[in-house]
């Protein structure tokens, strides 16, 4: 990595377009800027097919902003391939581009030298073969090697729910469906209202089914993450 201006720049590949990012373990997703966005919807980088949806954050100045989320098919960095990266355009076209939780949570265990502006990545596999992979254990004083069979998860995607236009990332594993995302539906699946309560001394005495948000609010990208909370009543 580079230091620029205070800050670590990191040279990454996102579906193949080389661009750089600052490392920024602060910040929760991947964040791009409204010109590299449209710049990678017309040259093929990116698809209408990967945008996932809105999210609100909250930014420096303590205004909520919109932004739009999206779904990166592979983010490299050092060699390293992720696979479906949620990340987000922000509405700016001068925004920084954010190398952020939801790629460096992918890399495992990562250690920074600030002495030399180098990123460790500390991942106890090595791959030998396709869908194949040698795992160092250590036990006491000796070191076991065992080979595991592993498959990607390349079957993944997003749908929406008709009830409220919730957009939410699936995965495939084995022959099973999977959400990625934790569960943000405001209504029954007849369509019926799910009652919000934002008081937390309300929220104790119910007897009654009801929904919040983490810390009371959904605009901010932390908080939107955690999803809907329900009370057993909803259930």
């Amino acid at each position: 990595m580079e230091k620029k201006g205070g800050v670590y720049i990191m040279p990454c590949s996102v579906n193949g377009l080389k661009l750089n990012f600052i490392f920024d373990t602060g910040a929760s997703d991947v964040s791009i800027s409204l010109t590299e966005a449209l710049f990678m919807l017309k040259n093929g980088y990116l698809s209408e097919n990967d945008i996932t949806g809105t999210e609100y954050y909250s930014i420096a100045n303590g205004d909520i902003a919109e932004g739009t989320t999206i779904l990166l098919k592979e983010v490299e960095i050092a060699g390293l391939k992720l696979y479906n990266v949620k990340a987000s355009i922000v509405h700016n076209i001068d925004a920084p581009l954010l190398l952020g939780q939801s790629a460096l949570s992918k890399l495992g265990r990562i250690e920074f030298d600030y002495s030399n502006n180098t990123l460790y990545i500390n991942q106890n596999f090595s791959s030998t073969e396709k869908n194949k992979y040698s795992v160092e254990t250590n036990t006491n004083d000796s070191v076991a090697v065992d080979t595991i069979e592993a498959e990607f998860m390349n079957d993944a995607g997003v749908f929406v729910d008709d009830r409220d236009l919730e957009v939410y990332n699936w995965a495939k594993v084995g022959e099973q469906i999977w959400m990625n995302d934790n569960l943000r539906a405001t209504k029954y699946t007849d369509g019926e209202n799910i009652p919000y309560i934002d008081r937390k001394s309300k929220w104790k005495k119910l007897t009654t089914p009801a929904y919040c948000w983490k810390n009371n609010t959904r605009f901010t990208s932390i908080d939107y993450n955690y999803g809907v909370l329900y009370n057993w009543y909803v259930i």
